[in-house]
């Protein structure tokens, strides 16, 4: 199990090893990505199908998908 503390929050782990999700650093959707990674947590079953569709997407330079997708590939490992 790992713990992290940061100010007044706490996050657990069961995991033996926790996911490492790269961000771009200049991004400026952080919030709305891990919003959304609020939000994918509670549809792990639509994982594949939005790894697929963003997939297909991932052409794109948005920084945006780019920080989806990285957050989708850690998920699957």
């Amino acid at each position: 199990a790992t713990v992290f503390y940061h100010k007044d929050n706490i996050l657990v782990t069961a995991e033996d090893q926790i996911p490492l999700v790269e961000i771009q650093c200049c991004s400026t959707s952080i919030t709305q990505d891990f919003l959304w990674f609020a939000k994918l947590s509670c549809a792990w079953q639509q994982v594949p199908w939005l790894q697929q569709a963003l997939s297909s997407a991932h052409s794109s330079p948005s920084s945006l998908l780019q920080n989806r997708h990285n957050i989708l590939r850690a998920i699957s490992q």
